[in-house]
Parts: C-alpha cells; sequence; structure tokens
C-alpha cells in the first residue's frame, strides 16, 4: 500500500510524514549517500586539486556527473519506498541509465540559466563601473529574481522524468503547472537544501577545519545522512500533494479522455 497521502496536507504534516519515513528511505540509500560524500571529498584524500586548470575542470566536472547520477539514484529509490516498492539499488541504478538522456537534457537547461544569468550580471557591471548601488539593484531585479523564479517553478522537473516517465519538456511545463499558484510550501524544501548546501560548501571555515583533521568525509556522510532522506521525502510527497490540490495541472489531468 502506497505511503503517499489520499488527500491535501499542510506543509508541516508533509515535513511530518519525511521525518516519519527518514528511517525506510535512509535504509535503501545509505549506500549512494557514502558513495555521494566519497566523490566530494576524493580530491582532498588525493593530495588536493591539480595547479592544472584544464584537468582540475575536468576532474570537478566528472564529480558533478557523479554526483547528480547519485542524487538521482537516490530520488528514484526514495520513490520507490513511498510506493511501498521492493526495489533493490541495482534496478535504481539500471533506471536511471535508461532516463540518461533526459536527466542530461534537465541539466543543460539550468546550465543555461546559469551562463544567461553570469551573462548578465557580466553585462551589468561592465556599464555600471561607477554606481555599485545601481548595478546591485539591476543585478537583484533583472538576475537574482528571474533566476530564483526559473529554479522554484522547475523544481519538479526531475521527479516528472524519474518517476512519472514525463518527457523533458512536459516535466518542465507540469512542473510550471504545479507550482505557479502554490509556490509557498516548495520554500521548506528549500530550506533544508540550503541548511545542508551551506554545511558542506567546501569554502566554509568549519569545511577547512574538518579538512586540516581529514574528517571532512566522515562530517559530510552524516550531514547528507541527515537531510538528504527528509529532502527526497519532502521532494516525492510536494509533488503528490500539489497533483492532488486544484492546479493548473490537476484540471489537465481531470480533463484527460
Amino acid at each position: 500500500m502506497s505511503k503517499y497521502p489520499s488527500s491535501p496536507s499542510t506543509i508541516y504534516a508533509l515535513i511530518g510524514k519525511s521525518l516519519c519515513y527518514y528511517y525506510s528511505t535512509l535504509k535503501k540509500i545509505i549506500i549512494p549517500i557514502l558513495l555521494l560524500a566519497l566523490v566530494k571529498n576524493i580530491y582532498v584524500y588525493c593530495g588536493g586539486m591539480p595547479e592544472n586548470k584544464l584537468l582540475s575542470s575536468v576532474i570537478i566536472i566528472a564529480m558533478a556527473v557523479v554526483m547528480i547520477y547519485l542524487c538521482t539514484v537516490m530520488l528514484y529509490s526514495a520513490s520507490q519506498v513511498l510506493l511501498n516498492n521492493s526495489i533493490s539499488l541495482e534496478d535504481a541504478c539500471l533506471k536511471i541509465v535508461k532516463c540518461a538522456v533526459k536527466i542530461v537534457f534537465i541539466c543543460l537547461y539550468y546550465i543555461v540559466a546559469y551562463v544567461i544569468a553570469s551573462l548578465l550580471l557580466m553585462v551589468i557591471a561592465y556599464f555600471g563601473k561607477e554606481n555599485h548601488g545601481v548595478i546591485l539593484l539591476f543585478d537583484f531585479i533583472i538576475v537574482v529574481i528571474p533566476l530564483l523564479y526559473f529554479i522554484l517553478i522547475t523544481i519538479f522537473a526531475f521527479p516528472f522524468v524519474l518517476v512519472e516517465g514525463s518527457s523533458v519538456g512536459k516535466a518542465f511545463w507540469n512542473s510550471n503547472l504545479l507550482t505557479m499558484k502554490n509556490w509557498f510550501p516548495v520554500f521548506g524544501l528549500y530550506a533544508f537544501i540550503f541548511v545542508m548546501i551551506v554545511l558542506v560548501t567546501p569554502t566554509t571555515l568549519h569545511w577547512h577545519l574538518l579538512q586540516a583533521y581529514h574528517v571532512s568525509l566522515l562530517f559530510d556522510f552524516v550531514v547528507f545522512a541527515v537531510f538528504l532522506p527528509i529532502i527526497f521525502n519532502l521532494w516525492l510527497l510536494l509533488l503528490n500533494d500539489y497533483k492532488l490540490r486544484p492546479t493548473a495541472y490537476s484540471e489537465q489531468l481531470k480533463n484527460k479522455p
């Protein structure tokens, strides 16, 4: 029997359910979590990044690809936990391989958005060298707000592709339909993601201390183990909750023949 609620719930109730299913999800994704922490810290235990910029860029890209792959494996595994389906880690990995092209295109969407935002920041900085206050205001209005809005309305693109089997274009469109009228609960999800990112970001002071004592791998593993099951559960529960609410997407589903 599915663990998804059959009626809309508040964000607080969904967070509570995410915590209730925490252990079940953790058991299923504990190995990918360990691998994720290992990949993130592998350069630390190999003597650091090489001085050659091209080589270091290739290593960073390779690490990012592996980490995205592991996160999608965990997301799909969490969805099967909530559906009460028994699935092995090998089956989850094979599922992600089959969806690899769609995942790449979703990542490209975000990369293009990031590049456009970066170019806009450079243009604004170039034409506003003498007035830093105006630059900051234009940065916020023209770049930051649209970029945050884009990320907000496309948050469910990955679950739509992995769980629902949607095409990339349809996944982005359906995510937009779901979130444009019920966007506030998504900030609960972003809060968990933000705290986790702050804790494991390599540029922070505490992370340099952890690196100096060679315990960054253990720290990242613990942080990922605490936050990722909750994040994946909440992500999927929000998707289910939005589908139950009167949104443009749910109306579209009702009108299907």
